[in-house]
């Protein structure tokens, strides 16, 4: 589901390739093979919040001012609470606050379809958690303060076995999870951070969006001294997202292969020495 989102995405905000091209950049990532296949929510907060930028976009760029519009943005973000709490409200907000800021998007609040899209979020995440409330005592304090502020602080009360990872780890292990197309980031990046211009089309300004979604999700979880190794999964779709426009711009005929190139041949250098590093290295590594 994850993937034919970004598949549509990249279609609007890069071209048709492009979204071809991020779809199965993201389905054929390590952490995706990976973390798809266990049992957790985080997978679903990954889709959730997939869902809650897809319509978003669809939105702003389709929008005809009817009762329909905006509904998938606060349905993805209901979603996304119930998948994995807060986060799942305070992504969509900041990343959705921080482009129309820096995007310099005119659009009001009363566009947004705020009553109808408030009534469904509350309609879907409100009576789970009374119901958890009603018959589980303590749960709201354990849930919202414990498990959620006081986890991002590393000041829990309730101690779990879980390992946090140190914030350049938490990097290095993000490029693992994105890999083999993490060798094309550093000349993707651009494709998220496209040069403001007052004439740029909506389509094209909307590739901040990209930019801000990964950015804003790694720097969230780098400034937590509690993150676990794959709280940077819903960055995935985001950087998919710019190296399958990185590649489609690549493959038209006016345009160059060189920096993928470089990409893939530092890619390849950089492999070789931490693969040498670990074998001479073995026995310092834990099992």
């Amino acid at each position: 589901g994850t993937a034919l989102l970004i598949w549509r995405m990249g279609e609007w905000l890069y071209g048709r390739h492009a979204g071809l091209l991020a779809g199965v950049i993201f389905a054929t990532s390590v952490g995706v093979f990976r973390h798809a296949r266990v049992a957790a929510t985080d997978f679903l907060l990954v889709f959730s919040l997939t869902l809650c930028l897809f319509g978003f976009t669809r939105s702003l760029l389709f929008s005809r001012g009817g009762r329909t519009d905006y509904l998938l943005f606060y349905f993805g973000a209901a979603l996304a609470v119930l998948s994995k709490g807060l986060v799942g409200l305070v992504f969509p907000l900041v990343l959705v606050g921080l482009f129309l800021w820096c995007g310099r998007v005119d659009i009001k609040l009363s566009q947004m379809n705020l009553k109808w899209g408030l009534l469904l979020f509350f309609s879907l995440t409100i009576p789970w958690h009374l119901l958890a409330a009603w018959n589980n005592s303590g749960f709201l304090w354990f849930y919202f303060a414990d498990n959620q502020f006081l986890r991002f602080l590393s000041s829990r009360a309730f101690m779990e076995d879980d390992v946090p990872v140190k914030t350049v780890s938490f990097l290095l292990i993000t490029l693992i999870w994105f890999f083999p197309w993490s060798l094309f980031l550093p000349v993707a990046l651009r494709q998220g951070f496209p040069r403001f211009r007052p004439d740029l089309p909506l389509n094209e300004r909307l590739r901040l969006l990209v930019g801000v979604w990964a950015v804003g999700i790694m720097l969230f979880f780098s400034l937590s001294s509690s993150k676990l190794e794959h709280y940077s999964l819903p960055a995935l779709p985001a950087l998919s997202l710019m190296v399958g426009g990185r590649w489609a711009e690549a493959l038209r005929p006016s345009g160059s292969t060189t920096g993928l190139r470089w990409g893939l041949g530092m890619g390849a250098v950089a492999c070789s020495l931490v693969g040498l590093s670990l074998m001479l290295l073995m026995d310092a590594v834990t099992p």
